[in-house]
């Protein structure tokens, strides 16, 4: 755990240095998917913050630090119940994305990359667990700094309770 702890604060303090990157991207998206952790599939609603660094030694198009935060989609359907409890997972990732140009201005990105996943799915449960997050996207640039897309996210974790995700997003990436 600590390790992973340490690489994520080497992540952020390399984000600051620009000498070592070409561009510096921030972004996010919402979307709807399913949460699974010791229970069946839950639909959910979802959200991702991101960073991207676009290094120059590394053969990769970017380098992708996200955040996702995901629970159950009757948190925000109105209901007259206490003390009700909603699964929810939060995760952080690192990616390594890989992008192609399909036209001039429409793109396809997929990217690869480690997973850490915080499972409450349960109330009384609440672990951490490592993986693996796969990505995949496809949109197009409004304008030279800014490119919307649609993006699918799968993250499958394999220790403690198996926790898993599936998103189908809507992004927004602006370069700084």
């Amino acid at each position: 755990m600590k390790i992973i702890f340490i690489i994520f604060f080497s992540f952020l303090l390399s984000t600051s240095t620009f000498s070592q990157s070409y561009n510096f991207n921030v972004g996010g998206g919402i979307g709807i998917g399913s949460i699974k952790g010791n229970l069946p599939s839950q639909t959910s609603f979802s959200g991702k913050a991101f960073i991207e660094l676009e290094p120059f030694i590394i053969p990769l198009n970017s380098i992708q630090f996200a955040f996702t935060f995901a629970q159950k989609l009757e948190k925000i359907i109105p209901e007259n119940r206490n003390n009700k409890y909603y699964p929810f997972i939060k995760s952080l990732s690192l990616i390594g994305k890989s992008e192609q140009f399909v036209t001039e201005n429409l793109f396809i990105e997929e990217g690869f990359g480690l997973l850490l996943l915080n499972d409450r799915t349960y109330d009384d449960i609440n672990t951490w667990n490592y993986g693996f997050v796969l990505n995949a996207s496809g949109g197009t640039y409004l304008n030279r700094k800014t490119k919307i897309s649609i993006a699918c996210d799968y993250g499958l974790t394999l220790n403690n309770t198996n926790a898993s995700y599936f998103f189908i997003m809507t992004e927004i990436n602006y370069q700084l």
